[in-house]
């Protein structure tokens, strides 16, 4: 069976995702001690369900991509204004050097 989601269904599916994560972080200490986020929680549960259900021969889908795209458009934009200008001009790296977060 294949099941072809437009824009919309896609959307309604990644939140349909979302509230059992969000659920099971709640009721679960370990998700909330090591701050794993609820979208992490539910997709990773949806990947194994997705994947048992298509090596079964059962299940195939063709989500919408346009939705990710802007989403990742979006998220790589929001990390640059977190940018400070001072390291942007000095370059290179900016971790650890020689043991020492700078």
């Amino acid at each position: 069976m294949t099941i072809t989601l437009n824009m919309y269904q896609t959307l309604a599916a990644a939140v349909a995702v979302f509230f059992p994560g969000g659920f099971l972080k709640g009721k679960i200490p370990l998700l909330r001690k090591y701050c794993i986020p609820a979208p992490v929680i539910g997709g990773a549960i949806f990947s194994i369900v997705n994947c048992i259900l298509y090596n079964e021969g059962g299940w195939d889908h063709s989500p919408d991509t346009l939705p990710q795209n802007w989403g990742m458009v979006l998220f790589f934009t929001s990390i640059g204004h977190n940018a400070r200008p001072r390291r942007i001009l000095r370059g290179g790296h900016t971790g650890f050097q020689q043991g020492v977060l700078v």
